[in-house]
């Protein structure tokens, strides 16, 4: 179990985790910097960080992420997030909505990628222009998603991405 991280079963999926906003500011504001990001220290169970101030779409995030068996952990701000993750919670991935309250989702992207470029970050919005897609990308985003997106597409995305990330290089003989 994560530190200071209370998680629940899912009563519809029991072998899922999802958890109660352990990244607000009110939760734990403790313990040093660690950039415990995924990278190399990922496990499987580690959670997925949804950024997402609107709590009825984290919810239906949440279970969509728990019906594939994954666990999520939910920032409502960016600030939330930056500190969720420099407390040493351990992610294995980020989904980030661009229009979070500070930082924006952007400077989320920008941060997370600093600790970690090879963290799977998959950016959504419901504003889906270039403009956006392309200052989503520009920070480091995996991907992109125009709201509203087929939820299993965004699962499958983060599996694709978390796939892609944790492959071991064979050894040599």
């Amino acid at each position: 179990m994560l530190r200071g991280v209370r998680t629940q079963p899912t009563s519809a999926v029991p072998a899922a985790r999802q958890t109660e906003a352990p990244c607000s500011a009110a939760h734990d504001a403790s313990v040093g910097v660690a950039a415990a990001v995924a990278g190399p220290r990922a496990r499987a169970d580690d959670p997925v960080l949804v950024v997402e101030d609107d709590d009825k779409f984290a919810q239906l995030l949440e279970r969509a992420f728990g019906r594939a068996g994954m666990a999520t952990v939910h920032a409502r701000t960016g600030d939330d997030a930056l500190r969720c993750v420099l407390r040493g919670t351990s992610i294995r991935a980020a989904v980030l909505d661009v229009m979070i309250p500070h930082p924006d989702g952007i400077e989320v992207c920008r941060h997370l990628r600093r600790l970690d470029p090879t963290l799977p970050v998959v950016a959504i919005s419901a504003r889906s222009g270039s403009e956006h897609r392309s200052r989503a990308r520009a920070a480091g985003a995996d991907a992109f998603l125009g709201k509203p997106f087929p939820l299993r597409e965004l699962v499958e995305l983060i599996e694709a991405l978390i796939s892609q990330t944790t492959h071991e290089p064979p050894e040599d003989p």
